[in-house]
């Protein structure tokens, strides 16, 4: 039921200009900056009850997709689409530049793999170079 319009939201995706968002449905609220999983989960129609429930029980997301009829394959894809069109509003917005985006681009097919394949209460490896929170090292107290 919830695969049954997957091959259409792909093509949406695929086929629509690069400035434009996939059309999503009747009463779908995008917003803007949402975390990455949110958009995977709203493109391929699961609920926040199937990741939390995967999240308790220690499935990968490609696990979870696939117990609701959704192939681990069309995840990967709809989260290379979806970062490859974060990418490309970046450029289009001037937050980086092209270069930039390709740079970024290199690894968006292992990142969405390591994401589908990852057990959902583990947070996925950004990889070398990653400017985002690392491990903290606190100082020592001095007395």
């Amino acid at each position: 039921e919830k695969a049954a319009n997957i091959q259409e939201r792909a093509e949406q995706i695929t086929n629509k200009p690069l400035d434009q968002k996939p059309d999503r449905g009747e009463g779908h609220k995008d917003k803007k900056g949402r975390h990455l999983l949110g958009a995977v989960m709203d493109n391929l129609g699961l609920e926040k009850t199937d990741i939390r429930a995967g999240i308790e029980e220690g499935l990968t997301l490609g696990e979870v997709a696939e117990l609701n009829g959704i192939p681990a394959e069309d995840v990967i894809s709809t989260i290379t689409s979806i970062m490859t069109e974060k990418l490309n509003e970046a450029v289009a917005e001037g937050k980086i530049t092209g270069d930039e985006a390709l740079e970024k681009a290199a690894n968006i097919q292992e990142r969405a793999e390591q994401m589908t394949n990852k057990p959902l209460d583990q947070k996925p490896d950004r990889g070398e170079g990653h400017k985002g929170k690392g491990e903290r090292v606190l100082p020592e107290a001095t007395s």
